[in-house]
């Protein structure tokens, strides 16, 4: 877990002075290890201001974005295919196998269960989900 939070550091530290250009550098790592990302449906948990959740889900038919809280800055607001849902990451308001994928980035190293948080990732992803 420490090389995972010095390596999530990193890459903030490298890039926190444009978050979109830190989110398409999360996204090229992601397809690099897991090929082309266009689920129907994809649920960005701990969102934030949103650039990941756009980023990653440029492809897709519907975003699903989960927060304690949403900046007034968020990028997300006026985007028709993105649901902005007010949740904690360790109870996740969905039925079980519902998205095709699923992403922590950047805010499981900040819950404070992450056993459970990550459980109920898995819990709202489809089988054979990302």
């Amino acid at each position: 877990m420490i090389l995972f939070r010095r390596f999530s550091y990193k890459i903030w530290e490298s890039l926190k002075d444009s978050a979109e250009v830190r989110a398409k550098y999360l996204r090229d790592l992601f397809v690099s290890a897991f090929g082309n990302f266009s689920p129907q449906l994809y649920l960005d948990i701990g969102a934030g201001l949103g650039y990941n959740s756009l980023v990653l889900g440029e492809n897709t038919h519907e975003i699903f974005t989960v927060d304690l809280r949403f900046p007034e800055n968020n990028v997300l607001k006026n985007v028709d295919k993105v649901h902005m849902i007010i949740a904690d990451a360790r109870f996740l308001p969905f039925r079980n196998g519902v998205f095709n994928a699923v992403s922590l980035f950047s805010v499981i190293e900040h819950v404070p269960d992450q056993q459970r948080s990550l459980e109920d990732a898995i819990c709202v992803l489809k089988p054979m989900g990302i």
